[in-house]
């Protein structure tokens, strides 16, 4: 008989153990905050430049278009290496 009030009493001990330490886990998960995850976050940023850099492009090229610059540019470039140019390439001997 009394090995079998033990036994019970082990048992007891033993929820009451399970019960304890279940509580106190969850009281330390409520307790914690978050841990915030900055994965991602440099790729966010990156899009972002790529953004700014795609709008101030943009808005250059409105203005160039605009006020006629950007053909004077590239007639510009075009003269430089049509002039460049030798008209009479000389022949490059035949190895």
């Amino acid at each position: 008989m009394r090995s079998t009030i033990f036994r019970i009493v082990d048992a007891i001990t033993a929820v009451l153990a399970r019960l304890r330490d279940e509580a106190l886990r969850t009281t330390i998960r409520l307790a914690t905050p978050p841990v915030r995850d900055d994965r991602g976050q440099t790729v966010a940023e990156y899009a972002l430049v790529l953004l700014v850099a795609a709008a101030i492009a943009g808005a250059f090229l409105l203005w160039a278009r605009s006020s006629g610059r950007l053909d004077a540019f590239f007639d510009a470039i075009f003269e430089r290496l049509l002039g460049s140019v030798d008209p009479q390439p000389t022949p490059t001997p035949a190895a």
